[in-house]
Formats: C-alpha cells, structure tokens, sequence
C-alpha cells in the first residue's frame, strides 16, 4: 500500500472515530444538526477512498433512532481498508 493510501485511510478513519464518538456520547442533541454532520461525513469518506454508494446508506440508517449508538462509521471505513489490503491470489 502506496503512503498516500495509508494517510487518505488515517484521515478517513480519524473522521470516522470523530464522528462515531459523538453519535455514541451525544454530544449534538439536535438530530438535524447531527444528519447533517453525518452527509459531511459521508461526502469526506468518498473524497478521500472514492465514490461507493455504502455512506450514503449509512447517513440514512443513522439517522433511524438507536442505530447511532454503534460505530458504523469506523467499521466502514475499517471494512475499506481490509478489502484494499487484502492479497489477491491469481487463478492459474
């Protein structure tokens, strides 16, 4: 994995880690202002890992009452980066 990759995914999940944090303590009591943090969110990790549709569902599902109280967004960005890593064997 080239450095830029390794600082995009540091980045990506320091992001992450913020944004789960403040779901999981609730900071932000205003669920709007939070739905709005979560589409930022959600349009930083496709800045800096690509275009997937998988953050835009997750804003939509962390929106739904109760499902905020897990880190969703480090296991995605977490999931992203174990499938780039992982060591691909060719087919003879």
């Amino acid at each position: 994995m080239y450095r830029s990759s390794e600082t995009r995914y540091v980045l990506a999940l320091t992001l992450a880690v913020l944004n789960d944090v403040v779901d999981i303590l609730g900071v932000i009591s205003n669920p709007l202002v939070e739905s709005v943090l979560d589409i930022l969110i959600a349009f930083g990790l496709v800045v800096l890992l690509g275009f997937s549709p998988l953050p835009f569902l997750i804003t939509i599902a962390d929106a739904l009452p109760g499902i905020d109280l897990s880190p969703m967004w480090s296991a995605y960005v977490l999931y992203r980066y174990l499938s780039e890593r992982r060591v691909r064997v060719p087919v003879e």
